[in-house]
């Protein structure tokens, strides 16, 4: 919550998180592989994501670099509680917070 208000994010904006070239192909791969983002509402006709998703779109970025295919991040983000997560990131936005490191066994995925 940044001034008495919390921050929305576009899909748009969601895409260039993650390192999408689009917003379309990100919404696609986001429906085919159930990515934990869900919208908190509806403004002019676009959906509105809060700062986990944020979070969760710079994990998928991240999993890219490593060369993992978005099935393969779908498989690393399901083993991430995802309620531990928002309270991290609600944590970073009160400020109590500075930073906020997820890790991966690389021997599990061949890394």
């Amino acid at each position: 919550m940044f001034g008495g208000y919390t921050m929305h994010f576009t899909a748009r904006d969601l895409s260039f998180y993650a390192s999408y070239p689009t917003s379309e192909g990100f919404n696609v791969d986001k429906r085919r592989y159930e990515f934990p983002i869900t919208a908190v509402r509806q403004a002019q006709g676009q959906s509105l994501y809060e700062l986990p998703s944020v979070a969760v779109c710079l994990l998928l970025n991240r999993f890219k670099q490593w060369g993992i295919p978005a099935a393969g991040a779908n498989t690393l983000l399901s083993r991430i509680d995802m309620d531990a997560l928002n309270h991290a990131v609600a944590e970073i936005e009160a400020g109590h917070r500075q930073t906020l490191i997820c890790t991966v066994p690389a021997h599990v995925f061949d890394l």
